[in-house]
C-alpha cells in the first residue's frame, strides 16, 4: 500500500513507500521512482507471459535486472521465460538466484507457473525441495513463535532503551535496503527481525529481575508482538502471542501509566485471534470477549485517548456481527465518535482503518457521488443491485499495479453476471497522460479522475490515507470487504460468493 505521508509517516513497513516532501528530492524518492518503475515492467511482463510471448518476457526482465537487481522478483519470470525456450541452464541459474535468500512457500517450485518442462529433472526436484524447506521452516518458526519466550541465546542487552534503539536502528537499515527487495524476502526479514526483539526482550525480564526499566521492556515487547496484527489472518498464533505479552505486562505493572495501550493490545488481539479457517465460526465467542474488554477499558479510561479507540473498535465488531446492517447500536456508537473527529485528525484515521466497513456504509450514502471520464455518474443509489468494486488507486502505486490482473480477471469473468468495476484515481496531472497510462495497464473500466491526487475530492471525502483502498458492495449496497478482504485472489472469492450464492 502507499501511504499518504502526511498521517503515516514511520508507519509502513512494506516494499513501496512514498517519501515526498514539498521541494526536495530525497534518495528515497529516487528509490520510490525506480520501484514504480520496475513493477509496471513486472506487470507487462507478467502480460506477456500470459500471452505466451516469451522474447517479450526475456527483454523486459532484463530492463528490470539492470533497473534494480537487487529486487529478485522479475527472476520468477525470467527463470519461466527460459524454460518455456528451452534454456534450461539458464532457467535453472535464475532459480538458484531466486531462491538464494529465502523462499516463502512450503510448496518450492512445484507451483510456479511454467516450469513443467523442467519437472521430472533431478535438479529441479532438488531445487525445489530446498526451497520447500525454508519455505516450512519459516512457516514453523512464525506458528511456534509464541510458545519460544524467552529463547535461550537471544541476544543481552544491559538496559532496556539500548535493547529498543538497536532494533530500531537495525528495521531503518533494514527498510532501506528493502525498498526493491522482493517483498516475501524483505518481509520474511522483518519478521525475523521483530522475532529477535521479542526474544531479546525476554531475556532481558529474565537476565534482570530487580531493573527499574522492566516495564520499557516488556511494554516493546508488546508493541513488537501487536505489530505482528497485519498478518493474522494467514499466521492466527500471533494473536497468542500479543495476548501472552500484554498480560504479563498487566499483571507485573497493573497501575503502570501505558496500561491503557496494553489493554488495548490485548482486546485487539482477543478480537482478532482466529485462524484462517476457522474466522466465521470464532467470530462470535471472540467478539464478545474483545467487546467486554473495550467496554471495561472505557470505563476505567474513560478520559484516555484509548477509550476512544476502543469505542471505535467496538463499532467495527457491531458491523462485523450485524452483516454488515446499519443497526441502531451502531449508529449510537457512531453518533457518540463522529464529534470528536473534527478535532482529532489521527483518530479519524484510525476509525476508517479499524471500523472501515463501518464508516464506509455509514458515510458511502451521503458522501459517494462522482462522474467519471465517459460522463456517467456514479452514487450509492446508481450502483444498487449490481455487486461493485470502487477501488480508490494511483497508476504510480506499485502495490495498486500488481493488483491489476486480479481485477482484470475478475471483471472480464463476472461483467455479464452483474459485477462493475470504479476506480477513483488518485493521479495527479493531466487526463491524457492518465488514459495513456490506463491503456498500458490493460485497465477497461470506468475512472473517476479529477488530476488533484491526494487531494481528489471522493478520496478526500471517504478519508483515504493509502493506495490501494479497495470498498467491495453487495447488490443491496452493503459493504462486505474493505482493504486486504478484498484484494489478490481474495477479490475473486468474494465476488464469486456475491454473483452465485
Amino acid at each position: 500500500m502507499q501511504f499518504r505521508m502526511k498521517r503515516t509517516l514511520g508507519a509502513a513497513l512494506i516494499v513501496l513507500l512514498t517519501v515526498t516532501f514539498a521541494g526536495l528530492t530525497t534518495v528515497a524518492d529516487a528509490r520510490d521512482k525506480t520501484a514504480t518503475r520496475y513493477y509496471k515492467l513486472y506487470i507487462k511482463a507478467r502480460a506477456k507471459a500470459d500471452e505466451g510471448r516469451w522474447e517479450d518476457v526475456l527483454r523486459l526482465t532484463k530492463k528490470m535486472e539492470k533497473l534494480a537487481p537487487e529486487a529478485k522478483t522479475h527472476l520468477g519470470l525470467s527463470a519461466q521465460g527460459h524454460a518455456q525456450l528451452g534454456h534450461r541452464d539458464l532457467a535453472y541459474s535464475e532459480l538458484e538466484r531466486l531462491i538464494e535468500p529465502g523462499w516463502h512457500s512450503p510448496d518450492g517450485l512445484s507451483e510456479m507457473d511454467h516450469l513443467g518442462t523442467l519437472h521430472g529433472d533431478a535438479r529441479f526436484d532438488t531445487l525445489s525441495g530446498r526451497a520447500g524447506e525454508m519455505g516450512q521452516a519459516f512457516v514453523d518458526a512464525q506458528h511456534t513463535l509464541h510458545t519460544r519466550l524467552p529463547i535461550d541465546g537471544a541476544e543481552t542487552f544491559d538496559s532496556a532503551q539500548a535493547l529498543i534503539d538497536t532494533f530500531e536502528s537495525r528495521m531503518t537499515k533494514l527498510n532501506e535496503r528493502g525498498i526493491l527487495m522482493a517483498r516475501v524476502i524483505h518481509q520474511d526479514q522483518i519478521n525475523a527481525l521483530r522475532d529477535s526483539k521479542i526474544a531479546s526482550a525476554g531475556r532481558y525480564l529474565v537476565d534482570h529481575p530487580d531493573a527499574e526499566d522492566r516495564e520499557l521492556a516488556t511494554l516493546a515487547a508488546v508493541r513488537t508482538a501487536t505489530e505482528y496484527k497485519q498478518y493474522w489472518p494467514n499466521i492466527g498464533g500471533d494473536a497468542a502471542l500479543v495476548i501472552d505479552m500484554a498480560e504479563r505486562f498487566l499483571e507485573g505493572w497493573p497501575d503502570g501509566e501505558h496500561r491503557p495501550e496494553v489493554e488495548l493490545a490485548r482486546g485487539v488481539a482477543t478480537w482478532k485471534a482466529y485462524w484462517k479457517e476457522d474466522r466465521e465460526t470464532t467470530l462470535p465467542e471472540r467478539s464478545s470477549a474483545a467487546a467486554a474488554l473495550f467496554t471495561a477499558l472505557e470505563e476505567r479510561f474513560g478520559d484516555a485517548p484509548e477509550a476512544a479507540k476502543a469505542k471505535i473498535l467496538r463499532l467495527g465488531i457491531a458491523m462485523e456481527l450485524s452483516d454488515s446492517e446499519v443497526t441502531p447500536e451502531i449508529t449510537t456508537l457512531y453518533e457518540q465518535i463522529e464529534p470528536a473527529f473534527s478535532e482529532d485528525e489521527e483518530l479519524e484515521q484510525y476509525a476508517w482503518t479499524e471500523a472501515a466497513r463501518a464508516m464506509f456504509q455509514i458515510n458511502g450514502e451521503a458522501l459517494f457521488d462522482g462522474v467519471d471520464l465517459d460522463g456517467n455518474r456514479w452514487t450509492w443509489e446508481t450502483m444498487n443491485g449490481k455487486v461493485v468494486l470502487i477501488d480508490f488507486w494511483a497508476t504510480w502505486c506499485g502495490p495498486c499495479v500488481a493488483d491489476i490482473p486480479h481485477i482484470k480477471e475478475a471483471y472480464e469473468k463476472y461483467r455479464e453476471a452483474g459485477f462493475l468495476i470504479v476506480g477513483v484515481s488518485l493521479d495527479g496531472g493531466g487526463e491524457t497522460e492518465f488514459v495513456e497510462e490506463c491503456g498500458d495497464l490493460g485497465v477497461e473500466w470506468p475512472q473517476i479522475f479529477d488530476g488533484k491526487g491526494w487531494d481528489n475530492a471522493l478520496a478526500r471525502k471517504f478519508n483515504i490515507w493509502g493506495v490501494p483502498t479497495p470498498v467491495l458492495l453487495d447488490r443491496d449496497g452493503r459493504v462486505v470487504g474493505v482493504h486486504e478482504d478484498v484484494r489478490g485472489e481474495k477479490l475473486m472469492e468474494r465476488i464469486a460468493e456475491l454473483i452465485d450464492p
